[in-house]
């Protein structure tokens, strides 16, 4: 998440405590719906009603990161935000993509499922906040 790599090296530390804070409740959202995406492969089961929450979930805690954003974003950051429109249509693809695919993932090779949940990880999971923006930014110098 480069809005949250930025701010890490231009906040103080109660607003980097503030961030934190905010980006852990996002995280946490964000990681549930992945590990629902998770589930579906491993048991080849689908509730559209789960996915249809899990994807509200992510989205309201979108929001809620964006307002506390708001309050201690650097001033290069003032009006940024994490974009949350995608979810609708993403979840909409995942509803769509099991009614396709659900009979051909149930006579999937145990490998086979396990390479498709590394994959559905890699893709969907949140980093956590601490791995964000480890390394100091470096700032080009004129010459």
């Amino acid at each position: 998440m480069g809005l949250v790599a930025t701010a890490k090296h231009s906040l103080g530390a109660s607003d980097l405590n503030t961030l934190a804070a905010a980006y852990a409740a996002l995280e946490e959202k964000g990681n549930a719906y992945a590990g629902f995406l998770v589930e579906v492969v491993s048991a080849t089961s689908f509730d559209p009603d789960r996915n249809a929450k899990y994807a509200s979930n992510v989205t309201q805690a979108i929001k809620t990161f964006n307002k506390s954003f708001a309050t201690v974003s650097p001033s290069n950051q003032a009006g940024a935000s994490v974009q949350s429109a995608w979810i609708p249509a993403f979840a909409d693809f995942v509803a769509a993509y099991w009614k396709q695919y659900q009979p051909a993932m149930e006579s999937l090779s145990p490998q086979a499922k396990a390479d498709l949940i590394k994959e559905v990880k890699a893709k969907t999971v949140w980093p956590n906040y601490e791995n964000i923006a480890t390394q100091p930014i470096t700032v080009p110098t004129s010459h």
